[in-house]
């Protein structure tokens, strides 16, 4: 990185973020309302990964996690996004995929199906080979409404093992490629 990219990242991240976020908290505090602790830890815990201080991140994180209310499947998908980045800051990358992993399921959890599948379209550019991230796309595809698009994601998950593995899909993806043709017989499709 740049001493001018260091730079900058000081000045724009540099410790009024933390100093605004502990402001918020106080505030919080002073009145008694707490529901939103959980988004100023959240926001210290960016702050201070931000500033490569994986420390004090991990601190934030920590009080994050206490601090969400029950049922708040997103927010618990958010924790789980900073707790990846955490991670890997500590250049732990098992840490970081199991962490992005729960945030994921927490996301399909929350019903949050276009940030799922964003992810999982992600994690199928870096690698290709894992039907994991293939079945997920259907899936996901599957819960918006969007039967022609599940079905050319299991196309695609074909052609990819053909070509690169010599394998056809899993018996797990097929499970789900069979239930989402059951489930367009069944219904007449999306309203629209």
């Amino acid at each position: 990185m740049s001493s001018i990219c260091r730079l900058a990242r000081a000045i724009i991240f540099s410790d009024a973020a933390l100093r605004i976020v502990s402001e918020c908290l106080d505030t919080s505090r002073m009145h008694g309302v707490h529901l939103r602790d959980h988004l100023f830890f959240a926001a210290g815990a960016y702050a201070a990964m931000l500033k490569g201080d994986e420390k004090v991140g991990r601190e934030f994180l920590e009080k994050m996690h206490s601090a969400i209310p029950a049922g708040r499947r997103f927010a618990r998908c958010q924790y789980n996004l900073l707790c990846s980045w955490n991670h890997l800051l500590r250049d732990d990358a098992v840490g970081a995929a199991a962490h992005a992993e729960r945030a994921l399921s927490h996301a399909e959890a929350a019903g949050e199906w276009e940030e799922a599948l964003a992810c999982y379209r992600k994690g199928r550019e870096a690698d290709s080979h894992h039907e994991e991230f293939h079945r997920r796309i259907m899936i996901c595809h599957h819960w918006l409404g969007r039967t022609g698009e599940a079905l050319s994601a299991y196309q695609q998950c074909r052609r990819t093992l053909k070509a690169a593995l010599g394998t056809v899909p899993s018996p797990e993806t097929e499970a789900v490629l069979e239930s989402i043709r059951n489930s367009a017989a069944k219904s007449p499709g999306p309203a629209g």
